[in-house]
């Protein structure tokens, strides 16, 4: 009779699949044991595989044995599970190190004290070790959100964090994948995972297999479990829609419904947006030859289209809307234009040309009413309207603060650019330069920048994006790209080109919140005044983003050169 076996065991494979080395290594003779390829914590039970034959090895405090594929993968679910990225737009993970951390601790870690705001949160909703969150899980989620976390890893992953094996507690029906809050606590784990990769919590929820939960700091006294469904019912995906062509610059008109964009390669797009649904409603010709930016005024009735016409020079056309029909175009000896801004009460539009020129339009006369340029020495247009500015040679963005005068003009070279400041006068018309607040940065180029609502902040972005107290310029803080962390001054990176793309910049409507897209394809969103990371948006590609906000600051559209329009339920900003 055979002898019977555990329910729970499964038969020994062939051993004709063992090879010599691995299994004299597997029972303690000379050669080395097979590599360890996977951990779970409960036993704990350890994943080999031989290098040589190929051989699963299942070993746990007290035996080893070969094992088929099939029973590895229900007892090691975490290491056979894809992690690569979903959606096309997860971020790239953040290898800490690629070697062992220090000497291995016990598997369980002694009680260590919570520190910050996510650990405090984690401690009072698990209530103890293992605890399920409960109690405020929104303001619980909204910090796991924004927050970076440590996975440890018993492989090596490539480049996109696909192929890791965390680390994992298999607790029928679900696996907990062990994620720490601290780096130094995932270091206490090295002897089984060498390898740790960090990631902003919004963008480890979204590469969580189905079936699996993440086990917070587990064994500190901070441990906390979030549940599968818990995690995907606090991260609504945003509504979204495939595009032929990608979409440039845009904006919310005063509906909050309406979504005007320049439309790759010369047309204007508006559409009908919501939560769940974009709809576009009409397109319309700009008239350009090349189509570069748009503006739209503050009443939503006009819409400023940046380009160039058939004949080649530098044009702006006022076109209005919906239906598109031309109001008028003025047309300028620069190169190209760069970008334009209505002012607050929709009588003047200011518009920044390629050859370091500075326009300003009276839409009542449709006059030309002041030219600031950097030629001192140009006859053809020399007088009281024209004076020395030195604009650069590239000039990004024009913004106006809040109380309507003060304009902010970023202004690029080769070799840097600057943070100019003037003020806007109509009777009679004048702008007057403020050398007295320009900013030095040493990036050759910059992104649109942003006053907030109070007009107490400004931010703007070159390789880092850059918060400043404002009338005094004070740097308030500075996030780098790829987690969005504060860091701390930016390095001198001497003269180099720029190598990142920042979206434009936004201020919720209550100034409370900044938003920025990343070149990573991430969206940040921080909080004004303290600059902790409130939350993270993925899901397109790394490249060039644009955003626009709606007025009421819970509805958020993006687009980018993934060719995707996105619309996304801003968190609760309470």
């Amino acid at each position: 009779m055979a002898e019977p076996t555990s329910p729970q065991s499964d038969p020994l494979p062939d051993t004709r699949l063992e090879c010599a080395q691995c299994r004299e290594g597997a029972y303690g003779g000379a050669w080395p044991q097979p590599r360890r390829i996977a951990v779970n914590g409960d036993g704990p039970e350890y994943l080999h595989r031989c290098d040589i034959c190929g051989t699963l090895w299942h070993f746990d405090m007290r035996f080893a044995n070969p094992v088929p594929e099939e029973r590895a993968r229900r007892l090691f679910p975490a290491h056979f599970a894809d992690w690569s990225p979903r959606g096309g737009g997860a971020r790239l993970p953040q290898v800490v190190s690629g070697a062992a951390f220090a000497p291995p601790d016990p598997l369980y870690l002694r009680d260590v004290p919570p520190e910050g705001d996510l650990e405090q949160a984690l401690a009072a909703a698990g209530a103890g070790r293992g605890g399920t969150a409960s109690g405020d899980s929104a303001l619980l989620m909204r910090l796991l959100r924004a927050s970076v976390l440590y996975v440890p890893s018993a492989t090596e992953p490539a480049a996109d964090g696909s192929g890791m094996t965390p680390l994992a507690l298999r607790r029928p029906p679900v696996v907990w994948v062990l994620a720490f809050t601290r780096l130094e606590l995932a270091q206490r784990f090295a002897g089984d995972a060498p390898y740790c990769l960090s990631f902003v919590g919004s963008e480890l929820i979204a590469r969580l297999p189905e079936g699996f939960g993440l086990c917070l700091n587990f064994g500190a006294g901070s441990e906390c479990l979030v549940g599968p469904q818990q995690s995907r019912e606090q991260t609504p995906p945003p509504a979204t829609v495939a595009l032929e062509e990608y979409l440039g610059p845009m904006h919310f008109l005063p509906d909050g419904r309406t979504l005007v964009s320049r439309q790759w390669p010369g047309d204007v797009s508006l559409w009908h947006v919501s939560e769940a649904r974009a709809e576009r409603r009409a397109v319309f010709p700009s008239g350009l030859k090349r189509f570069y930016g748009i503006a739209a005024s503050p009443d939503g009735s006009r819409l400023a289209a940046l380009g160039e016409a058939d004949a080649g020079e530098a044009q702006v056309r006022l076109l209005a809307l919906p239906g598109g029909r031309q109001e008028g175009a003025y047309t300028f000896p620069d190169s190209s234009l760069h970008s334009a801004a209505f002012s607050p009460d929709g009588t003047r539009l200011l518009a920044a040309g390629g050859d370091e020129v500075l326009y300003v339009i009276n839409l009542h006369t449709g006059a030309r009413e002041f030219t600031a340029g950097t030629d001192e020495d140009d006859e053809e247009d020399d007088g009281p309207d024209r004076e020395f500015w030195g604009l650069g040679e590239r000039n990004t963005s024009i913004t106006f603060h809040p109380d309507g005068r003060t304009v902010l003009v970023t202004a690029c070279y080769q070799a840097g650019s600057h943070l100019m400041f003037c003020e806007l006068d109509c009777d009679p018309p004048r702008l007057t330069l403020r050398p007295d607040l320009t900013v030095s940065l040493p990036a050759d180029e910059l992104m649109p920048a942003a006053f907030s609502p109070d007009g107490r902040w400004f931010a703007v972005s070159d390789w880092d994006l850059h918060l400043y107290r404002f009338p005094s310029r004070e740097r308030a803080f500075t996030f780098e790209a790829q987690q969005g962390r504060r860091t701390g001054p930016p390095p001198d990176r001497g003269a180099a080109n720029v190598e990142v793309r920042w979206s434009n910049v936004l201020f919720t409507p209550d100034g409370k919140t900044l938003i920025c897209g990343s070149p990573t394809g991430a969206i940040f969103l921080w909080d004004v005044p303290s600059g902790d990371l409130r939350g993270t948006l993925t899901g397109h590609d790394g490249g060039r983003l644009w955003l626009a906000l709606d007025p009421a600051g819970t509805l958020l559209a993006s687009s980018g050169y993934d060719k995707t329009l996105r619309l996304w339920r801003l968190p609760d900003q309470a």
